[in-house]
């Protein structure tokens, strides 16, 4: 999708990358429900990742790449202060979604569905630095996707570019049965 166009690029899919995308394309409507307040989410996260870019030298107006946007939790805080975003993700509801919350800040962007595995909407470009956050490697069903996604991201860098992950560790969250947390209520 390119904001305002109405465009859709689907590119890269492999069977086992579409495991579960229906579940995530129904999920986009309410995925800020799993915050207790999404905004500020937005806000903290968008401030955090700025500092670690800045920190590992890609400043404001830099290129960045949202390798697993979802609907924007880290990209829209990213594009608030001023970086040039783009961003992909498997859920092409994820990404309607994404497109959505973007023109509604009225925040430039552009975004496709694509797999983290082939980045092919990055195929004949470069970036300062590509994120895949929120749990996003976990769904790699392999050591060989994970090998192939980081070999691809390193293909998409420029020289000197910084590749951000992030991993939940699950071991450090109370775990109760039932598991019930009151996400967004």
């Amino acid at each position: 999708f390119t904001i305002g166009s109405g465009l859709t690029r689907t590119l890269g899919h492999t069977n086992s990358s579409l495991l579960g995308m229906s579940f995530y394309d129904e999920l986009a409507p309410y995925y800020h429900l799993l915050y207790d307040d999404w905004e500020r989410a937005v806000a903290v996260q968008g401030a955090a990742l700025h500092a670690l870019l800045q920190e590992l030298g890609v400043d404001k107006g830099g290129t960045v790449h949202d390798a697993a946007c979802g609907i924007g939790t880290q990209a829209l805080g990213l594009a608030k202060v001023g970086y040039k975003l783009s961003c992909s993700d498997l859920s092409a509801g994820a990404v309607r979604r994404l497109t959505t919350e973007f023109s509604r800040r009225d925040l430039p962007c552009t975004a496709w569905v694509d797999d983290l595995k082939t980045l092919k909407g990055l195929a004949n470009q470069s970036v300062s630095a590509i994120l895949a956050c929120d749990n996003s490697v976990p769904h790699l069903l392999s050591d060989a996707e994970i090998l192939q996604s980081l070999s691809t991201c390193h293909r998409a860098l420029e020289p000197n570019g910084v590749l951000v992950l992030s991993i939940r560790d699950y071991a450090s969250i109370d775990c109760t049965n039932p598991d019930v947390r009151p996400y967004g209520l």
